[in-house]
């Protein structure tokens, strides 16, 4: 498809974040957009150049693997322009993942234990049972709470009208969380009046709540619990995340 092409079917079918099909910035838009405009061109490069500095200096990378399988370093691309979801659009979204994470951990439960949806002929079983990733030693095992995933990678995109959308769900161990935190570390540390004129949503205390999500799946009380993380090592794609 050719750029021009790709532009028109862009504006078209794509969403923006930003801007309404008749050109008019969007309500959640017009503090940044008054923001970026006073700061102009040269001050957003800027910038943008503090925030590659920054990302490069933390040591922010992940490796992709090319054909040959000789691993390649990338830096973390960061844009320094946000993507905006407002509040009660986020609480929406929120309550969704919920209920989705929470979905997804049942159905686990049940193929391992009381079968039911095999049984109501919802999913052919040999889809399940011939997976490679069906595991026989957990056949009429259930963890604590039923958590069979701890951490759901849920990719979401929106559609032209703006409607938030799954793409797919990653289970085994999803990597990526990291990426965000650091995101929001730097773009605290290069652009901060996005945080004072924004009430921007805290992840600081994801860790934390990772952390006692983990201690509570503890089969049994432990007063000194330890956990470890299992990594490849340096090599692997997602090191970054593991250290």
């Amino acid at each position: 498809m050719s750029s021009k092409l790709w532009k028109d079917y862009n504006a078209k079918n794509a969403y923006d974040g930003y801007f309404t099909a008749d050109n008019k910035l969007r309500k959640h838009a017009k503090i940044i957009s008054s923001i970026l405009e006073r700061y102009g061109k040269k001050k957003l490069q800027e910038i943008e150049k503090n925030c590659q500095s920054t990302i490069s200096a933390r040591g922010i990378n992940f490796r992709v693997y090319a054909a040959n399988n000789r691993a390649e370093e990338k830096k973390w691309p960061l844009d320094i322009i946000p993507r905006i979801i407002p509040k009660p659009v986020w609480n929406k979204i929120s309550k969704g993942l919920k209920q989705r994470a929470r979905a997804l951990n049942l159905f686990i439960d049940d193929v391992y234990n009381q079968k039911k949806i095999f049984k109501d002929k919802i999913i052919p079983e040999d889809l399940i049972f011939k997976s490679p990733y069906y595991v026989k030693q957990c056949d009429g095992f259930s963890p604590k709470f039923k958590a069979w995933s701890n951490i759901s990678g849920i990719d979401l995109i929106r559609n032209k009208n703006g409607e938030y959308l799954v793409l797919e769900d990653n289970l085994r161990v999803p990597s990526g969380v990291s990426y965000m935190l650091e995101n929001r570390m730097v773009m605290r540390d290069v652009f901060p009046e996005l945080f004072t004129r924004y009430k921007v949503s805290s992840i600081h205390q994801y860790t934390n709540k990772l952390y006692n999500c983990m201690v509570e799946c503890i089969p049994k009380k432990n007063a000194n619990p330890h956990m470890v993380v299992l990594t490849p090592g340096i090599y692997n794609s997602a090191y970054f995340e593991h250290s």
